[in-house]
């Protein structure tokens, strides 16, 4: 566990000091936003990312307080948009419940007003086997839970991609960034093709094959909404997310999570928002509550901290009251 926090701060300073070098330049990238596209300010959605659940006091129970508060401050509310990584940290055993920890996750969120036509998951590197990229259970219970739609659900099963347009009209592309990621050598987020020896050449060269359709795949299905005037966003774990944001005007930004350490809207990458962890192993804990209406500007006035000591939530600048929050 020492090891693997040391890890995790190291990772994390290397972030902070690239954003820190680059920070200048970008700032001239996301003044230009496009005027054909609205910033909203209201909430109709809650951003949340790496539960963990099972690392340090992280809980099923402290993931329901997480949803009840949201929906307490935000009674009307459409959209949950999650970027993966439900269960805890080094653990084979229960890696094998991929299906079952993203179940409950999606149970949860439906008891609190979410309806899967409105909720966005990806996969965190985390949700499935340590040595591919590719996790059929965490696949094949996303796909059948009813969030994809039905022509969605082939490359869902497959390689844990999908898009689709809710009934309330919001459109997203879930990308699975676990394959983008893969054999990258990005030592700080890439973590699965150390293990290529213990599989086939045959697995290799179809995790590869799976990479390399997904990119298109991606471009394609941006094209498409382009074409019918559709305004778009994007949703994965890895901050290499940005890596598909060479797309046309309508996207309205992505959003990642995997380093436990909030990021405001165009910090770390133009038009990319970090989320922080809500596990209590990382820099900045809690979730976001923000808009999918028009081009996503998330800020720290959007971050909600939780204190895991306390049982409480608090608004970023604020301290903990327990007598204005939900408790655990």
């Amino acid at each position: 566990m020492f090891l693997h926090s040391l890890a995790f701060f190291i990772e994390v300073m290397f972030h902070w000091e690239r954003t820190v070098l680059v920070a200048g330049a970008l700032v001239g990238v996301v003044s230009a936003i496009p005027l054909a596209v609205a910033v909203s300010t209201s909430v109709d959605t809650l951003f949340i990312s790496d539960l963990h659940v099972g690392d340090g006091k992280s809980t099923w129970s402290t993931v329901d307080a997480a949803l009840a508060n949201f929906r307490e401050t935000n009674p009307s509310a459409t959209y949950l948009v999650y970027a993966g990584d439900t269960i805890k940290h080094d653990s084979t055993i229960d890696d094998g419940e991929a299906d079952q920890y993203i179940s409950h996750f999606i149970m949860l969120a439906t008891h609190h007003g979410f309806s899967v036509d409105n909720i966005f998951v990806a996969q965190g590197n985390n949700d499935g086997p340590h040595d591919q990229p590719l996790s059929p259970k965490w696949a094949s219970a996303v796909a059948a839970s009813g969030i994809v739609p039905a022509e969605e659900q082939s490359t869902c099963n497959n390689a844990s991609y999908y898009a689709k347009c809710s009934s309330a009209g919001v459109c997203g592309i879930v990308v699975n960034t676990d394959l983008e990621v893969y054999g990258s050598g990005i030592e700080e987020a890439e973590d699965k093709a150390m293990f290529n020896a213990s599989l086939t050449t045959s697995q290799v060269a179809a995790i590869l094959q799976a990479k390399q359709d997904q990119q298109a795949w991606v471009k394609a299905k941006a094209n498409e909404y382009h074409s019918k005037g559709r305004p778009f966003f994007m949703v994965g774990h890895h901050p290499q997310l940005s890596d598909f944001f060479g797309v046309p005007g309508s996207f309205q930004g992505g959003i990642a999570g995997h380093l436990h350490w909030f990021r405001p809207t165009g910090v770390h990458a133009a038009k990319l928002t970090l989320l922080p962890g809500y596990t209590g192993m990382g820099l900045t804990q809690g979730y976001v509550q923000g808009s999918l209406q028009g081009l996503i500007n998330i800020q720290r006035s959007n971050l909600v901290h939780y204190d895991y000591n306390k049982g409480c939530f608090f608004p970023d600048g604020g301290s903990c009251n327990p007598t204005d929050s939900v408790l655990v």
